[in-house]
């Protein structure tokens, strides 16, 4: 069966791009991904993922790939990840296995965090790359206040910060206190004492900043991009 054209469903990113490993073999992931479509050539597939043609042999001769758009096609044309990515056997695809912190799970992680039986029931996302970051997690995103950068519902995946001295001016951060629970925001320094953290909020609309103090975080995260799991809808269709 062919497909022509189809509307693409991309996952949202934030603007700083998800490290990757480049053990991915594009060229012939691309043919695989043509197979399984149905097509054979490469104009083909730029109308499939509404991409220029030349966006193709980009790809092939950089050995790069818009890695979100890929899996949002096979989602929907329920083509399977992990058969895609598998390379040969001297050179299997890197992967990540995330843990994901569901928005109902966020009061209990605030809580008790450290404990691991807690942590072990959380369910885990398995990604076709790896972070070079090894404490990679993903919070799901509760409300409108970073809005448009990170969607509501969107899982937000972060590295771990292990030193205050790591945050600054104008990074989105998830920051844990357990006053204040999980809070997902940009921050900023407050100009009269480093141990002061200015919240804000991406969304104008969105009232109230909030004001941290560096002794209250429990854990600190530093934002990398995140995953959407809905469209967000044209103003003509809302």
């Amino acid at each position: 069966m062919k497909y022509n054209t189809i509307e693409t469903a991309r996952l949202l990113t934030s603007p700083i791009p998800l490290r990757r490993e480049s053990g991915v073999n594009v060229p012939l992931l691309l043919k695989k991904l043509k197979n399984y479509l149905g097509i054979n050539t490469n104009i083909e597939l730029s109308r499939i993922l509404d991409v220029k043609p030349n966006t193709i042999s980009t790809w092939k001769r950089r050995n790069s790939l818009d890695y979100e758009l890929i899996i949002s096609i096979c989602n929907m044309m329920d083509i399977d990840l992990n058969v895609l990515f598998a390379m040969d056997k001297d050179k299997q695809q890197a992967t990540s296995s995330i843990l994901a912190i569901p928005i109902e799970a966020q009061y209990q992680y605030v809580s008790g965090y450290s404990r691991q039986e807690f942590l072990d029931k959380m369910p885990k996302c398995k990604l076709p790359f790896s972070f070079s970051n090894t404490t990679t997690r993903a919070f799901q995103m509760a409300g409108i206040s970073m809005s448009p950068t990170l969607k509501e519902g969107a899982y937000v995946l972060a590295e771990k910060i292990t030193s205050p001295e790591e945050i600054t001016n104008n990074m989105i951060c998830i920051l844990i206190s357990k006053l204040r629970g999980i809070h997902i925001n940009r921050v900023r320094r407050d100009a009269g004492t480093s141990s002061i953290l200015n919240l804000l909020n991406d969304n104008p609309t969105f009232p109230g900043n909030i004001v941290m103090p560096l002794e209250e975080i429990t854990e600190a995260w530093k934002v990398t991009g995140s995953l959407a799991l809905n469209l967000i809808k044209a103003e003509n269709d809302k």
